[in-house]
């Protein structure tokens, strides 16, 4: 299999990637665990054929370090796992975080059913299960908003360390920001700093965001709509997600829980009236702009003073995505001098104009997403 070093110079001598400093001191990281697996890939099938028994904390065994790596999206962290879970592929297991958990908790309930309660502990058994004797396992894009997952993931990780196993895992944030202002947060710093103490934690700090950049000088607000605009739509969300499955999502926002119909590397996908049809308001949309680089709107309509409360979400959405540098890609019925026609908005009107054309530009597209 080719190593992930080599994977990267090939991609840069094609023109597909761009050499840059910060990636490829990374990616000589990644290599060495590559190399290091090879070598304990031996020494962990031996633990099988005497039984698998745990090894946790064991100082005898050379267990290749653990990953942690966050930062920015658009960067490359989920290229650089593809690569290494490809250098691999017998001995990895690659999912995306949620999941991990979703396999988890239904596991969790099915172990349940079935013992009657009488299992110890049944997370051991269904990390047992889903892992199935690999020894890598690759969890992309790690981010926990939900306090069920919250309060067994430090059990999980705990018995795939126990285990041997070696883990890689991205993230958008370091450790210490992980369920941030979640509720009973206390229960879950253990697993802060069991990723401390069991992984190496890298910031990769890059401030391109390539994916974005593949649509720098394409046309991103598409009107009329027709036929041809969803095509166009789809090819730039596929540029946009390099093609990854696409989820359902959802945000937390004062307890309420805002759907995200489709989702996909940072990247959202509404219709208008998923939007500004809705009851939302501003702390809404912001959450939707921290959450999400990337914001595609579908079937944007030309309003009249009938649909002030509509109009006046959709000057609130745009605000928001502004400030955060998102990018909009839209499509709509009209020219954005003419999407509202109605008298009592017009001054707020105005602005969004300015910032819906302002957006388009290239400029505001290689400015960098903002989550603060």
């Amino acid at each position: 299999m080719t190593s992930p070093l080599i994977s990267y110079k090939k991609l840069i001598e094609r023109n597909i990637l761009i050499h840059d400093n910060l990636q490829e001191n990374f990616i000589q990281s990644i290599d060495s665990l590559y190399k290091d697996l090879s070598k304990y890939q031996h020494e962990f099938n031996k633990i099988f054929n005497w039984g698998w028994l745990p090894i946790f904390g064991s100082k005898d065994r050379n267990i290749p370090k653990s990953l942690y790596t966050y930062g920015g999206v658009g960067i490359g962290k989920t290229m650089f796992m593809d690569m290494l879970a490809e250098s691999v592929p017998k001995i990895s297991l690659r999912m995306h975080f949620h999941e991990l958990m979703r396999d988890v908790h239904l596991e969790l309930n099915r172990s349940r059913k079935s013992s009657k309660g009488s299992l110890e502990n049944p997370i051991n058994k269904v990390v047992d299960k889903i892992c199935n004797k690999k020894i890598l396992v690759c969890i992309d894009e790690m981010e926990i908003r939900d306090i069920a997952d919250a309060m067994i993931i430090d059990k999980v990780f705990k018995r795939m360390f126990e285990t041997g196993l070696v883990v890689f895992t991205t993230s958008n944030r370091p450790p210490s920001d992980l369920y941030k202002d979640g509720l009973q947060r206390e229960r879950f710093m253990p697993f802060i700093n069991l990723i401390k103490k069991k992984m190496k934690v890298i910031n990769l700090d890059i401030p391109r965001d390539y994916r974005r950049g593949r649509i720098v000088g394409e046309k991103i607000f598409f009107t009329p709509i027709h036929s041809n605009t969803t095509k166009s739509i789809d090819e730039i969300w596929r540029k946009l997600t390099d093609d990854a499955p696409y989820k359902s999502d959802y945000l937390i926002v004062n307890g309420r829980k805002i759907r995200i119909p489709i989702a996909a590397h940072k990247v959202a996908r509404f219709t208008f009236n998923d939007l500004c049809n809705q009851p939302l308001g501003t702390n809404d949309y912001l959450q939707i702009a921290l959450n999400y680089t990337t914001v595609i709107l579908e079937g944007v309509p030309s309003m009249t003073v009938e649909q002030r409360d509509v109009a006046r979400r959709f000057v609130i959405l745009v605000d928001a995505l502004y400030e955060k540098k998102c990018v909009l890609i839209c499509s709509s019925e009209c020219l954005v001098e003419k999407i509202y026609s109605g008298s009592d908005w017009q001054f707020e009107f105005q602005r969004t104009i300015s910032r819906l054309v302002e957006m388009q530009s290239n400029d505001y597209l290689r400015q960098k997403h903002t989550i603060f």
